[in-house]
């Protein structure tokens, strides 16, 4: 190392000595330095370049790689409400990973569940209201972030690929979108098994299985065309009202000839067992019925006690001069705020009146079938029972069960179709990816690191040469 010494121009005193001395910046002089130290220039940068670059290598290594998307969730009304963290259920995590076929041990859902986080996206413009809001002495309104970021961190020696843990969160998104569909969806799977039971019950027990089937099922699509009256299925072109109609159609036709089979020809496997059963059956509704009773007894004493309270009030509100200040506030009586609980109370009771009176014709109704199903299978009963007249009518009533089986599957079918089709428009965009998943790589990381390390390096050399050190070098430089 060799340091030049030598008095430069610039910085020659002047030959008068009542004269400060010149301290202006010689430009060739600076320029000759860092000509003459161009070779330790580049070699420290690359130096610097080499050894940050091996440094960032070393750390990319050791830090986790982050795969984030953007969630979005688009609410079908007031009553759904998203939950973030079930984004990251063990149910969800599970299925995605059996649907990817990757390990499915605990040890790496648990790591993997760990390495998962969901974050809300607030607007800068919705933290500037509630800020403003505070300043000013408001209480800010809850705000509900409609946008997620689903972030996935794991270690980079975890031993799955960049494009897996990319698949991973979108299967993520994929299962969490099904399963809020299911939960949230309205599907009828209770539906279309009553050929099922059929199979351990008597004939006479047709009408039960098959009334109580198609009633659930009319209430239920009568409950669906009020929450979607204008809804038309792409899939098979019906809405809620025509599958009212097919259920209407086949109970009226299908089933009152199955029915109408079985009582006229006293069709039963064993008479005398079904006759037990349905004995049991009417106690156990005559129980209900007397709940029903009492239910409706104590419903009517609060209703008329009610009314008699009600008809004492007197709605009005108290009159009072105009308020001479502005703080004043116009008072309510008294009496307005008991009329008003009183007309509440009321209402309230006679809605609980009426449906404790519903329960008790519903189960009264419910006695009367079963107990006309039971008389008909007494002996007594007026009926040709030879075995030639029970042949004939238990083949007849095959065939006729046979087109009923027919329509109803076709009709559960069709229900099915309709409500999934609904589910897919009311729920199908619920959650969605607003963004493309991306992984940042190391490159980025490891050229900021080099350009930083090659910059510092040739700061380093470039200083020396200002300074006049010039590192190998021997021989004084020359001006």
């Amino acid at each position: 190392m060799h340091s030049d010494t030598r008095p430069t121009p610039n910085a020659t005193h002047s030959s008068h000595p009542g004269e400060m001395p010149d301290d202006t910046i010689d430009i060739r002089d600076i320029l000759s330095r860092l000509t003459q130290g161009w070779r330790q220039i580049v070699g420290f940068s690359l130096v610097g370049l080499t050894l940050a670059g091996m440094i960032a290598a070393a750390a990319c290594f050791f830090q986790k790689s982050t795969t984030s998307a953007r969630v979005s969730f688009t609410p079908t009304s007031s009553t759904v409400k998203f939950q973030p963290d079930d984004l990251r259920a063990p149910v969800i995590v599970a299925e995605a990973m059996q649907r990817l076929g990757l390990d499915e041990s605990r040890d790496t859902q648990s790591k993997i569940r760990s390495a998962i986080s969901v974050e809300a996206i607030i607007p800068a413009s919705v933290t500037k209201l509630q800020d403003r809001q505070r300043l000013a002495g408001q209480t800010p309104a809850p705000y509900t972030p409609d946008e997620y970021t689903l972030t996935l961190a794991l270690p980079r020696s975890f031993p799955l690929s960049r494009s897996q843990r990319e698949r991973l969160v979108v299967e993520l998104v994929n299962v969490a979108r099904e399963h809020f569909r299911r939960t949230n969806g309205t599907t009828s799977v209770a539906f279309g098994a009553a050929f099922e039971t059929l199979r351990g019950a008597d004939f006479p027990e047709y009408e039960i299985i098959f009334n109580t089937e198609l009633t659930s099922l009319a209430n239920y699509l009568a409950e669906q065309e009020k929450i979607a009256p204008s809804f038309r299925s792409p899939s098979t072109n019906l809405s809620f009202s025509d599958l009212q109609q097919q259920t209407d159609l086949i109970a009226e036709v299908e089933l009152n000839e199955v029915l109408g089979l079985i009582f006229e020809k006293r069709i039963s496997r064993s008479p005398e067992t079904t006759q037990l059963k349905i004995g049991y059956y009417l106690k156990r509704l005559e129980l209900d019925e007397k709940r029903a009773l009492e239910a409706e007894r104590v419903v009517r004493n609060l209703l008329i006690q009610a009314t008699r309270q009600t008809e004492g009030y007197v709605l009005g509100a108290k009159s009072s001069a105009a308020p001479t200040t502005a703080d004043s506030a116009p008072t309510v009586d008294q009496g307005l705020i008991d009329s008003l609980f009183a007309n509440d109370s009321y209402n309230f009771l006679v809605k609980k009146a009426l449906d404790a009176g519903l329960a008790v014709k519903q189960v009264q109704a419910d006695k009367a079938r079963l107990e006309r199903i039971r008389n008909n299978l007494l002996p007594s009963a007026q009926a040709d029972t030879t075995p030639t007249a029970q042949k004939e009518a238990t083949e007849a009533l095959a065939r006729s069960l046979e087109k009923l089986k027919g329509s109803y599957e076709q009709l559960v079918t069709n229900v099915r179709k309709v409500q999934s089709d609904f589910d897919e428009q009311s729920f199908g965009h619920a959650i969605r990816l607003s963004s493309q998943v991306r992984t940042p790589g190391i490159l980025k990381t490891l050229g900021i690191g080099a350009l930083l390390g090659a910059l510092l390096g040739g700061g380093l050399a470039t200083g020396l040469s200002l300074l006049g050190i010039y590192v190998g070098r021997n021989d004084a430089p020359q001006n």
